[in-house]
């Protein structure tokens, strides 16, 4: 496809488009498995987990706006204690759900920046971009980006838990759009979700597909990257020039 023009902003979701769980999994993390004794293989069907994952989520998204890591602490401790009760087998008990959801919280190590990120955020910013988040997730996010040392590069930041809403919500993406300061078309968003991206395209904003997560399907409405450098090969900033 032709080069996105005269872009000003670029907005980043987070999970599987800067960085990505270090085992794979936002929610059954490593310290998960060491706390319940889960190994590979594990020791409920796939699709047994993923309904239970499904069902004890609904308690996430019914709570979800908050503003500080000891409320994201508390609020998973009873995630998985819900998750927990749906499986039986995990032996899980509030302490194993605390000491689980306390790793979740405060552990930077459950994350890792794609190895190209922070090269793509200094060019983009060297050229006078504009950058922001929009993301679904929670107060833990503010520790991750300090922790990777990239927090100072964005100009806005626009998470669900602030607003208490999840995308594609069109308030996240008026927020955002009011933080950077732009209109809508002169901006580009990277997510992974197509349906997420369907949303943001509905007030302008230009469209990319991250496919970063492994297996991830091409949406093919959407221009699309597998890097977070690859996006400067879509956009044509407001001076006219290819970054």
């Amino acid at each position: 496809m032709d080069k996105y023009t005269d872009i000003k902003g670029v907005f980043f979701d987070l999970g599987w488009t800067l960085e990505v769980p270090v085992n794979g999994d936002w929610m059954i993390t490593n310290r998960f498995r060491e706390v319940c004794g889960w190994h590979e293989p594990f020791p409920v069907p796939q699709p047994e987990l993923n309904s239970a994952l499904t069902e004890s989520s609904e308690y996430l998204q019914k709570s979800h706006k908050m503003s500080t890591p000891e409320e994201e602490l508390e609020q998973f401790t009873r995630f998985y204690e819900i998750l927990g009760g749906k499986l039986p087998r995990l032996g899980m008990t509030h302490e194993k759900a605390a000491d689980i959801a306390r790793d979740r919280t405060y552990n930077m190590g459950n994350y890792v920046l794609l190895e190209d990120t922070v090269k793509t955020l200094e060019t983009l910013k060297r050229r006078g971009i504009k950058l922001g988040v929009i993301s679904d997730t929670w107060p833990d996010v503010v520790l991750q980006l300090k922790h990777f040392r990239i927090f100072d590069y964005f100009d806005s930041l626009t998470f669900s838990y602030e607003l208490g809403v999840f995308k594609p919500d069109t308030a996240l993406f008026k927020d955002a759009l009011a933080k950077i300061k732009l209109p809508a078309e002169q901006t580009v968003f990277v997510d992974d979700m197509a349906y997420i991206l369907e949303g943001a395209h509905r007030l302008g904003i230009n469209p990319v597909q991250s496919l970063v997560q492994p297996k991830k399907r091409a949406d093919m409405r959407f221009p699309s990257v597998k890097k977070p450098s690859e996006v400067l090969n879509l956009i044509q900033d407001f001076t006219g020039v290819p970054l």
